[in-house]
């Protein structure tokens, strides 16, 4: 079945993973939760918005970048930025073109990358067409819209890996450490503390001492980190914590 599938369509997750990537964290997650993807992909995507751009006719070779008619096509600040991005965070960015029913007016219309759905010739394996699902009909053809595709040295048929996805790695660390932070400081900032019992105290005493010791710590709200146990010989210990905090987890 994934043989059949993959003749006519395409899809990411065909891409096999990258195992040092921790928590199933995306390109387009991390975008939204890792400070530094955020910012290195808006300082590129930035910088792409701002180039200099020639828009010349194809047909005389003479340059109309300034020409009003042709405003909605020179004017791209903005979709290029968004195409920069999403090329950044998935290898692939599509921006559909559309038109008056005389093929005048010619406007470029940035589309989310999941969005669009390549199809391939079942014999050929070229592309063939996108399927938008947004879109009435959903089958757009090849030259109603502009793809940038980051170059993929193993199928020369589907884009390759974005920026992000590479870096998801270290970014997935960086934001797991961060998470483990953030609930450092939301329990309190304090490590699980274990306080030790004799072994022949019953649940029942173990439960009390349990709730007195939650009640007198509430106000750091870290009841949960606070735990009582039963021990053969609890004269020789005195109360311990366990884990790590945020210097043992500090990524210099």
């Amino acid at each position: 079945i994934d043989r059949g599938f993959a003749d006519g369509w395409y899809t990411s997750s065909l891409t096999p993973r990258n195992d040092a990537v921790v928590g199933g964290l995306t390109g387009p997650a991390a975008y939204r939760l890792q400070a530094y993807v955020f910012r290195c992909v808006n300082m590129r995507a930035l910088e792409v918005s701002n180039f200099p751009r020639q828009l010349v006719n194809a047909s005389t070779g003479t340059d109309v970048t300034d020409d009003p008619r042709y405003a909605s096509i020179a004017k791209i600040n903005d979709l290029l930025f968004r195409l920069e991005a999403a090329r950044c965070l998935s290898g692939a960015a599509y921006a559909l073109i559309d038109a008056d029913p005389r093929g005048k007016n010619i406007t470029l219309k940035w589309t989310a990358t999941g969005a669009m759905q390549p199809h391939y010739d079942a014999a050929t394996k070229q592309l063939d067409y996108f399927i938008r699902q947004a879109s009435n009909p959903p089958v757009i053809p090849l030259d109603r819209v502009v793809y940038l595709w980051n170059p993929n040295f193993e199928d020369e048929t589907k884009p390759g890996v974005g920026e992000s996805e590479v870096a998801l790695g270290p970014a997935s660390v960086l934001y797991a450490l961060d998470q483990y932070a953030a609930k450092y400081f939301i329990t309190g900032a304090m490590k699980p503390t274990i306080f030790p019992v004799d072994a022949s105290t019953s649940q029942s005493d173990v439960d009390a001492f349990q709730n007195v010791v939650n009640r007198r710590f509430a106000g750091v709200r870290n009841a949960l980190g606070l735990i009582v146990a039963r021990f053969a010989n609890p004269e020789k210990f005195k109360p311990f914590t366990i884990g790590a905090d945020l210097k043992d987890t500090a990524a210099i």
